[in-house]
């Protein structure tokens, strides 16, 4: 019997097309895993893209109220320290001074006490002058929620400490009347921040925004004869 050329046997076809089953179904999978892999980071991707360019208005609101918390609550925080600071500068400090200054004026006025008038005397019937006192008016406290507004606690010496909120744009000499108000003259006594203790400039029309004061700020009254112990 003549064989025929150019057919196959039936298994060898067989067996091709089971091979090429098989090829297919690996072509199959490792495709499906590429393309996972290829999704995956696709999301990945994306996620990153969009958490980074979320806009403000897509904060969640909750968040952001729990953050300004947290903001004020440590401001809060570091100002108590600032006051904290101030009050042991004061008690280790201003008190002895003031105390010491006391002393030289009691020591002073006993050396003084026994001497003649010397002063200027008047006529009878003479004229008196008139003194004719300043009035001194204030500007309008800012709102709290105001931007500029600047809280100054000035404390007296005497146990007191008095607070108002002025403007950035109020001056030195805003500050000096406030204190003449409280009843000390700024010819005799003058403010100085709490710590490190440094008195204000000598330059009225100075602002507070140049000062550069920060939104709770706490000064002392001094006697200007301190200045140089």
């Amino acid at each position: 019997m003549i064989p025929l050329i150019g057919i196959d046997h039936p298994s060898l076809v067989v067996w091709r097309l089971f091979r090429l089953s098989v090829q297919a179904l690996l072509v199959y999978v490792f495709g499906s895993l590429v393309f996972r892999t290829i999704c995956a980071l696709w999301r990945k991707t994306r996620n990153f893209w969009y958490k980074n360019t979320t806009t403000i208005d897509e904060i969640n609101p909750v968040k952001v109220q729990d953050y300004e918390v947290r903001r004020h609550l440590l401001a809060d925080d570091q100002q108590e320290k600032y006051f904290s600071q101030a009050e042991i500068y004061k008690k280790a400090i201003l008190e002895p001074r003031e105390r010491a200054k006391m002393e030289r004026k009691e020591r002073l006025l006993a050396n003084v006490l026994g001497q003649n008038y010397t002063g200027e005397g008047r006529k009878l019937g003479s004229r008196v002058p008139v003194v004719v006192a300043q009035v001194i008016t204030l500007p309008e406290q800012p709102e709290e929620v105001d931007p500029t507004a600047v809280t100054v606690t000035i404390d007296d010496g005497k146990g007191q400490r008095h607070t108002r909120r002025f403007s950035e744009e109020h001056t030195v000499q805003t500050l000096n009347d406030y204190m003449s108000i409280l009843g000390f003259a700024p010819e005799r006594y003058s403010l100085c921040t709490a710590y490190p203790r440094k008195q204000l400039p000598d330059r009225p029309n100075m602002t507070i925004k140049e000062l550069d004061f920060s939104r709770r700020t706490l000064l002392f009254v001094q006697e200007k004869d301190d200045e140089s112990d």
